[in-house]
């Protein structure tokens, strides 16, 4: 299990990303309190969209921004994503224009 404030981190998360189905909640949290690795990613993922919501976004980058883009897609990594969304990325290498 973990403590109070981790718990209060995952719920604020779960608000900040307009989660309301509360089977798709209790879902979450029960997997966060079964498992260790889930519970260490999802705590990681809270912290960084709550840093972001409030505009903090030290050590996190832009894919659109990312010489390896392509269309939609990472060269590198071959994951499909929102090239909006910040997100942590040790690939990340800026275009030169």
């Amino acid at each position: 299990m973990w403590s109070a404030n981790g718990k209060t981190k995952l719920l604020t998360y779960l608000e900040a990303i307009e989660e309301t189905d509360q089977d798709i909640i209790d879902e979450f949290l029960d997997n966060c309190a079964n498992n260790q690795q889930i519970l260490l990613y999802a705590l990681q993922l809270a912290e960084d969209k709550l840093r972001i919501r409030h505009c903090d976004t030290a050590g996190f980058v832009q894919s659109r921004e990312c010489k390896h883009l392509v269309g939609d897609v990472c060269g590198v990594l071959r994951w499909q994503v929102v090239v909006d969304n910040w997100r942590r990325c040790e690939e990340f290498d800026i275009k030169l224009n």
